[in-house]
């Protein structure tokens, strides 16, 4: 199964300090959830209530951002990472760090069962180009995130069986699978072949996700 979802494609739902871009509710992605790309200062709040049991993951793409949960307060950061397992009926809320400039993060959720997950918050560290680096090694799922320079080629961490992979460009342009991905798409494959994907354009970034 391959499908792509193109940016320009998704529900949006925007005002004058929040832009969230919505991918959700279509079984292909099961049990991914919910794709949130979200833009947002510190006068407006993004708030979710968690409708099933499972992990989310939250990603500060530029600038900081302040998540409120479960009684506790997390300020995360641009090289940062939060994955936390959610009960249903579980509520929060993420604001901005800047009242003028714009926080940008991205959130998954997944329904899965529980098993530990060794921390909440993960650093990102992506100082070799032209790699794809593990940011979450986990039994049930694992996330992926690469910078590359233009016309880099690399395959997907090779699977002996089939899995889901949802591919994302965060930034830049990459052809996935003879697909063209530009800035925010997504292409959803699930397949035990081995997937290749080139770059594009210079200091694009990529985000994959596998489960």
């Amino acid at each position: 199964m391959i499908r792509i979802y193109k940016s320009e494609e998704r529900r949006i739902l925007e005002n004058n300090g929040l832009r969230i871009i919505s991918l959700t509710k279509d079984r292909n992605f099961f049990p991914l959830r919910s794709i949130d790309d979200v833009a947002i200062n510190d006068l407006e709040v993004y708030p979710k209530k968690i409708d099933s049991d499972g992990y989310l993951v939250i990603i500060p793409l530029l600038n900081n951002i302040c998540l409120k949960w479960n009684g506790i307060v997390w300020n995360l950061e641009a090289n940062q990472l939060f994955v936390n397992y959610l009960k249903k009926e579980d509520q929060l809320e993420i604001v901005g760090a800047h009242e003028t400039d714009f926080s940008y993060f991205l959130t998954f959720f997944l329904e899965l069962d529980y098993l530990p997950i060794r921390k909440s918050i993960i650093p990102i560290d992506l100082d070799k180009n032209n790699k794809l680096h593990t940011i979450i090694r986990h039994d049930l799922f694992n996330l992926y995130l690469g910078k590359f320079d233009l016309r880099k080629e690399r395959d997907f961490p090779y699977k002996k069986k089939d899995r889901k992979w949802l591919a994302m460009s965060i930034t830049g342009a990459f052809e996935v699978y003879n697909r063209l991905l530009e800035s925010r798409d997504s292409l959803l494959i699930e397949t035990s072949e081995i997937v290749d994907f080139e770059s594009l354009s210079d200091q694009s970034l990529m985000l994959l996700l596998e489960y």
